[in-house]
């Protein structure tokens, strides 16, 4: 996978490095570090199920939205899919909400770098 990189192609203005602590005994299962997009990473907190479950809807959005406008979503626009995600489940009855707090880092599209996170409820923050 190509790393991320501003548009202007400078790796130097995105010099981000994701480490995920695993326990020895850990599988493929537990990643809570998930690609999105070229541009933006989805680092996830809580139920590593909930986590792949998420990143996998959230990559299709990503996937849509490349396709009907030729241009990835914004970091802010991920961040506020994943917080609506979240908050729509609160609503459902009969259902239990994400157990992941979930943060999105990456280049937005004015070429800078970027950060947010989203908790269970669907509360999204700029950080």
């Amino acid at each position: 996978a190509a790393p991320l990189s501003a548009e202007d192609g400078s790796a130097s203005s995105a010099s981000w490095c994701v480490v995920g602590v695993r326990s020895p005994g850990d599988g493929p299962a537990a990643v809570k570090v998930h690609r999105l997009d070229d541009h933006a990473i989805l680092v996830t907190a809580g139920l590593a199920g909930d986590g792949r479950a998420l990143a996998s809807a959230v990559r299709k959005k990503c996937q849509s939205h490349r396709t009907s406008f030729g241009e990835p979503p914004g970091l802010d626009e991920v961040a506020e899919v994943i917080g609506a995600m979240q908050h729509a489940s609160t609503l459902a009855s009969g259902g239990r909400v994400w157990g992941v707090t979930a943060t999105v880092v990456g280049v937005d599209g004015r070429g800078g770098m970027g950060m947010y996170q989203t908790d269970p409820g669907g509360a999204v923050e700029s950080r």
